[in-house]
C-alpha cells in the first residue's frame, strides 16, 4: 500500500526531537509558515542557526510535493520578512506540484511556490532560499523577479547530513534578464505604488466572487496590465483565492487558478482535493487568463463550470 502524504510527514516529523515536534505538527493547518517566535525555539532546541534550520526543513517541505508526472520531488524553505514594520523574520515551506493530462509547462517548481506562500501570507522581502535541489535556469529566472534579487542567497544541501553551500541568486544567474529590462524598477513584493481600484463589470456580492476579486486586486501584472484573480469553494465552505503573478521572461508567470492550487495544497495532505466552485476574475488586456483557467480546472475537476466575470479600472 503507497503511503499518503499525511503518513510521510508524519515519517519525516517523527526524526525531529520530541520537543521539537509539536512547532512543526500544525505546519499544514498553517498553511506551510513558521513564525519567528516558533523559528527562535525550534533553533534553540536543536542549537542550529536559520540556515541550517531551512536545511533540516527540506525533507518536510518535500511531503507536499504532488510530482505525479515525474515522481520527482522537490521541496524549498523560504526566509522572508513578513512586513514593513516587521524586525522578524519567518519561514515558509513550498513544493512543486505536477498536473496529469496536460503539458509539462503547467507545472509550478518548488521555488515558484514557496515565493507564492511567503507572499500569500503577506510577506515583503525573500532574503534566502534553501531547495532540495539545485535550482533550474526557470526558477532562477522566477527568483530574478523578486525585489532585492540581487542579494538573494540560496542554499543547497551538501552531503548526507545537514551541510550547506551558498549562493547569491546574481552569481547563479549572471548578466540576467531583469525586471528593469522592460521598465519594472519594482520587482515583485514591492509595496504598490498606487492603490489600485477595480470594479466588476457585472457587480456581485457572492462572497466567492468577492475573494476572486480581491486575489485580482493583489496580483502582480506589470507587463500587461491583465489583473486577475481566482477562488475556489470546497464542499465545506471554505474559500481559498490565488492571484495573477508574472515573470519579466513571461513563461514563468503563474496563473491565478495555479496559484489558488497552490495555497489549497499547503493547507492539506489530500491526494486530491474537491472543490464545488471555480470564479475567475479579470481585466483582459492583449492577454487573458480565461482560457488558461478552464484548461487546468477541466484537469483537475469534473462537472464544474467556470464562473467568469471581468473588471474595469476605476479612477
Amino acid at each position: 500500500m503507497t503511503a499518503t502524504r499525511a503518513d510521510r510527514f508524519q515519517s519525516v516529523l517523527s526524526t525531529f526531537p520530541l520537543s521539537v515536534q509539536p512547532f512543526l505538527q500544525y505546519l499544514p493547518q498553517q498553511g506551510g509558515e513558521l513564525s519567528s517566535e516558533a523559528c527562535d525555539e525550534i533553533m534553540r532546541l536543536l542549537d542550529v542557526s536559520v540556515e541550517e534550520l531551512m536545511i533540516r526543513l527540506l525533507p518536510l517541505a518535500r511531503v507536499f510535493s504532488m510530482a505525479s508526472v515525474s515522481d520527482f520531488h522537490v521541496g524549498a524553505v523560504a526566509l522572508a520578512k513578513p512586513s514593513p514594520a516587521d524586525g522578524h523574520m519567518n519561514l515558509y515551506v513550498g513544493a512543486n506540484m505536477e498536473f496529469e493530462d496536460l503539458a509539462l509547462n503547467m507545472s509550478i517548481h518548488a521555488e515558484q511556490a514557496v515565493v507564492m506562500n511567503a507572499w500569500f501570507h503577506g510577506a515583503c522581502l525573500i532574503t534566502s532560499v534553501a531547495t532540495s535541489e539545485p535550482p533550474c535556469g526557470y526558477c532562477r529566472q522566477f527568483l530574478q523577479e523578486l525585489c532585492g534579487s540581487a542579494d538573494l542567497e540560496v542554499l543547497k544541501p551538501v552531503g548526507e547530513g545537514h551541510g550547506y553551500h551558498v549562493e547569491r541568486l546574481s552569481e547563479l544567474f549572471p548578466a540576467a534578464f531583469s525586471p528593469m529590462d522592460l521598465g519594472n524598477n519594482r520587482g515583485f513584493m514591492a509595496a504598490p505604488e498606487t492603490t489600485r481600484k477595480l470594479g466588476l463589470v457585472h457587480p456581485s456580492d457572492d462572497p466567492v466572487v468577492q475573494a476572486a476579486l480581491a486575489a485580482a486586486l493583489a496580483s502582480y501584472a506589470p507587463y500587461t496590465g491583465n489583473f486577475a484573480g481566482c477562488a475556489l469553494q470546497t464542499p465545506e465552505g471554505e474559500i481559498v483565492n490565488g492571484s495573477y503573478v508574472e515573470s519579466v521572461a513571461y513563461n514563468p508567470s503563474i496563473s491565478p487558478l495555479h496559484s489558488a492550487l497552490l495555497r489549497l495544497n499547503l493547507m492539506t495532505f489530500a491526494e486530491q482535493h474537491a472543490i464545488d466552485r471555480i470564479v475567475l476574475v479579470e481585466k483582459p488586456t492583449r492577454i487573458r487568463q480565461k482560457d488558461l483557467v478552464e484548461m487546468l480546472a477541466g484537469s483537475r475537476v469534473q462537472d464544474v463550470e467556470l464562473e467568469y466575470y471581468t473588471v474595469q479600472e476605476e479612477v
